[in-house]
């Protein structure tokens, strides 16, 4: 009689725990199965827009969210090294780049469980040509607003100048460039 009770309340206690103990599993699989897939969807959507945030938060985010898989650690760092080699940005360089970033992307759809590989992703690679005319344009907006912005701090500099020469008083000595340098940062 014991025994049976001992069973009986056994089974009470440990079925529920148990039950929530695997959802919980299941759950926590599934939402870094979600981080990841999410994860890398950024990555293969601005991998030819390096320069975008989103493009830096998914390199970022990757030692997190794939800290148990060696192999895309290892592609990623590969592909840090080369892009933050101080060497000019060459066209070879730039292939090279491409080319480690999927390894990086097929090292993290195989993590994911799809059946892929280098050359496979590489043909994935498309982005409209308008894309990159479109962000080298907004680029170069930016650099002639500040050149603007320079030419007319220069251009107040030299109306003082002339007031003060017509007797004005002007406490100016040189041109108080608001963008001292106008030269393109490098990535």
């Amino acid at each position: 009689m014991w025994e049976q009770t001992a069973a009986i309340v056994a089974a009470t206690i440990i079925g529920p725990l148990s039950a929530v103990c695997i959802s919980l599993w299941i759950q926590n699989r599934s939402q870094l199965r979600e981080r990841k897939t999410i994860l890398l969807r950024y990555l293969v959507g601005t991998r030819n827009l390096r320069a975008s945030p989103e493009y830096g938060l998914a390199i970022s985010l990757i030692p997190i969210e794939f800290a148990k898989n060696q192999r895309v650690i290892s592609a990623r760092d590969a592909l840090l090294a080369k892009a933050n080699d101080p060497a000019p940005e060459t066209d070879q360089k730039i292939r090279e780049i491409d080319n480690l970033i999927s390894d990086l992307v097929a090292e993290m759809l195989s993590d994911l469980g799809f059946k892929t590989d280098h050359s496979k992703v590489r043909a994935l690679n498309y982005t409209p040509s308008i894309v990159g005319w479109r962000d080298n344009l907004y680029v170069d907006s930016l650099f002639a607003q500040l050149r603007i912005a320079n030419e007319l701090a220069k251009s107040s500099y030299v109306t003082r100048k002339i007031g003060e020469h017509a007797g004005a008083v002007s406490e100016v000595d040189q041109p108080e460039l608001p963008f001292p340098s106008l030269e393109k940062p490098k990535d």
